[in-house]
């Protein structure tokens, strides 16, 4: 699931990657122009503000969606770790093998 696009009023570029949690895809802020991963999102939320105290564009709904999913389920963001315990413990019925 995608935050947030590169786009005209946008220098950031974050979605939701199933191996990493939460991923700032071409970050600005590295010199490299990699990815900046996180499992939490209020240290996405901390991530960006980083970005705009750098001048960069970033919407104002972004943060604000993260802080709302940090309210409704929590501050982890689960990767395909996460998915797969969950996954197990569905076909399970929750019990251990």
């Amino acid at each position: 699931m995608s935050y947030v696009r590169f786009s005209s009023v946008s220098d950031v570029y974050v979605y939701q990657d199933i191996d990493f949690g939460l991923r700032c895809c071409g970050c600005k802020l590295r010199t490299s122009l990699g990815s900046w991963d996180t499992r939490s999102r209020r240290a996405m939320v901390e991530h960006l503000a980083e970005h705009i105290e750098k001048g960069h564009k970033v919407p104002t709904d972004v943060c604000e969606t993260l802080l709302d999913e940090i309210r409704e389920c929590g501050d982890d963001s689960p990767g395909a770790m996460h998915l797969a315990q969950d996954r197990r413990a569905a076909e399970t019925g929750g019990k251990s093998e």
